[in-house]
């Protein structure tokens, strides 16, 4: 999952200083981008928002896509990484493993 943004929210974005139809065109540039770099048998599709949701057919990372998991349940790991990598600043990836915690927990 990856997210573009912010195009709009607390802070000035996109969307504020341009418009909704300017951020809409920034979306389409960027699902754009990633489907010309995408292998022909990947898959790019837009979630929600500024969240788009990847498939990497045989990606070699162990956490891409365990057979044990619904695609529900794996859409809400992808979620938390996302919303763990916004945590933890811009531009970064995060893979979702065990450690992960859900959104709003204040367990250890």
């Amino acid at each position: 999952m990856i997210e573009v943004g912010p195009l709009q929210g607390s802070e000035i974005t996109v969307n504020d200083t341009y418009g909704h139809q300017a951020g809409d065109r920034v979306l389409v540039a960027c699902a754009q981008y990633v489907m010309q770099h995408l292998r022909p048998y990947d898959k790019v599709f837009r979630y929600g928002g500024e969240e788009f949701v990847l498939t990497l057919q045989s990606a070699s990372s162990e956490v891409a896509l365990d057979a044990d998991y619904s695609v529900e349940q794996s859409l809400d790991n992808a979620d938390q990484a996302l919303y763990a990598a916004k945590s933890a600043g811009r531009n970064r990836a995060h893979l979702w493993n065990s450690t992960v915690r859900p959104v709003g927990s204040t367990a250890p």
